[in-house]
């Protein structure tokens, strides 16, 4: 009888990021931004980055505690273009693509 190893566990990770959508929308487009949901309390960095990784806002740098929360980006002065915002809660990073349209 021949006994397989079961693999490894999978890391799990302990952020939820959600994206919005309404229905129906609201007049003019909604503001972009993210809402994520923490498990535990943790230290949250948000940082929107332009699509050569040069760091264009610092969003959010701070504590917070548990359950969810939104983060809106002020696109007034950004120009038209794809973005990476980068969402770091402790030790686990998510990065995801943003593209402002004006």
């Amino acid at each position: 009888m021949l006994l397989k190893r079961a693999p490894p566990p999978r890391p799990e990770i302990n952020v939820l990021v959600y994206t919005s959508s309404f229905w129906p929308p609201p007049p003019g487009p909604p503001p972009p931004g993210t809402t994520y949901a923490l498990p535990k309390e943790g230290f949250v960095s948000i940082k929107l980055y332009d699509i050569t990784g040069r760091l264009v806002k610092q969003l959010v740098n701070e504590q917070k505690p548990t359950g969810r929360h939104k983060t809106t980006i002020d696109s007034g002065n950004l120009a038209s273009g794809i973005y990476i915002y980068s969402l770091r809660v402790n030790d686990i990073s998510i990065n995801k693509k943003l593209v402002i349209l004006k």
